[in-house]
């Protein structure tokens, strides 16, 4: 049984994800991405560091009109001690949610398949 929602022609969405790897419109990307409707390109990560200011400005260069914003944090849910997570995106004039990468891949696909402008960055897995 097929359980990927109904999404509108030429919208990114994600058909899988695992160990070292994120699927989207059915293509293998083997690094942390950056995703949206229209947008689907890496998201440069120093793997010993995790989210800091310098990863999250690439992030907020994608934002544009986007409403949801949801960073996915790897396996596990996590917030990093490098950044204070609340003044880096307390600017944003969207809504901001952290999860876990897995978590976040089903949420981006349940926002896209509604129409919202959804942005999602993903630690990979």
């Amino acid at each position: 049984m097929d359980i990927t929602p109904l999404v509108p022609e030429n919208v990114n969405i994600i058909n899988g994800y695992g160990p070292g790897f994120f699927k989207v419109n059915n293509n293998k990307l083997y690094h942390s991405l950056i995703v949206s409707a229209e947008c689907c390109k890496e998201w440069v990560l120093d793997n010993n560091q995790g989210i800091n200011d310098f990863n999250l400005e690439q992030v907020k260069n994608e934002i544009k009109d986007h409403e949801i914003l949801l960073i996915g944090t790897g396996i596990h849910f996590q917030f990093s001690n490098k950044i204070n997570i609340n003044n880096a995106t307390k600017q944003l004039t969207l809504g901001v949610e952290f999860m876990d990468s897995m978590a976040a891949c089903r949420t981006y696909n349940i926002l896209i398949s509604e129409g919202r402008k959804v942005l999602a960055a993903l630690i990979c897995l």
